[in-house]
């Protein structure tokens, strides 16, 4: 009888294993026992691994496991080691990724290696085109005749002012800015301009009819002295000769003097009669 120190269906780890066969001689009388020995190698299964070339990303944007997703075919359990970590940002160009893949099993399952390429795409950035308005007076509204910024190319996308549409800027040198996002953000990033803008004072006049005649010896009153600001405007009237003042008979020239109280945003005027 021939008996093995490894029976049929035994299942070895990888390695190296000695094998024995004992003969048992069915007459033990005649023969003796016999003993032989050989050596087995066996080898470790090969892993495989699946990794799917990853979409190209914008600079910016952290590696994450959209990216970091290489899988093992064979079911076999253990861990991947990347050479890039989730969350970290690379530079614009062409990236190598690469994976380790270490069996929890590392006996009998050999490690594996994969590489992939990763894209990181850097938008380009538009030129805007934008010329310096014209002066505007105090109290027009900002409109398309001032924020009227354009790209230089037929890119669609959304322009945001500041100071935004129909806002009412002092008297005084302002800047314009305008942020232009493009709608396709993966091939263009946005951009940015200013330019500079003068508003003026408002002009403010006055309106004064010639009062009537008055006898001599009769004081000057707000019947005479009478001149108001045609653009309802705050502020003080100062006349010469002032209220009060007797006249001497003949023709009399009337002065007023407008000074509006927002002095930042109003000219003065004046007018006679």
């Amino acid at each position: 009888t021939i008996s093995y120190s490894h029976p049929i269906g035994t299942i070895l780890d990888a390695g190296f294993h000695n094998l024995e066969a004992v003969l048992v001689p069915s007459n033990v009388h005649k023969y003796l026992h016999s003993t032989a020995q050989v050596r087995l190698i066996v080898d470790q299964l090969p892993v495989s691994l699946h990794w799917e070339e990853p979409q190209s990303m914008l600079v910016g944007t952290p590696l994450s496991s959209a990216q970091l997703n290489a899988t093992c075919l064979d079911e076999v359990e253990g861990q991947f080691f990347y050479s890039h970590h989730q969350g970290a940002i690379l530079d614009a160009g062409f990236h190598s990724l690469k994976v380790q893949f270490i069996p929890t099993d590392s006996v009998n399952y050999t490690t594996a290696e994969c590489t992939v390429q990763l894209i990181i795409h850097q938008p380009r950035q538009l030129e805007l085109l934008w010329n310096t308005p014209q002066t505007i007076s105090f109290g027009t509204e900002l409109s398309l005749s001032q924020l009227n910024a354009q790209c230089e190319e037929e890119i669609d996308g959304v322009y945001d002012y500041s100071p935004p549409f129909r806002s009412v800027l002092p008297a005084g040198e302002h800047i314009l800015s305008v942020v232009f996002t493009p709608y396709d953000t993966f091939n263009y990033s946005q951009s940015r301009k200013i330019v500079n803008l003068s508003v003026s004072r408002a002009q403010t006049t006055i309106s004064w009819s010639k009062p009537s005649s008055i006898p001599v010896g009769t004081p000057l009153t707000d019947s005479q002295l009478n001149a108001r600001c045609n653009e309802e405007v705050d502020g003080t009237f100062e006349y010469s000769p002032p209220c009060g003042t007797l006249l001497p008979p003949g023709e009399a020239t009337l002065t007023v003097y407008f000074l509006p109280s927002d002095a930042t945003n109003f000219t003065s005027a004046v007018a006679t009669v």
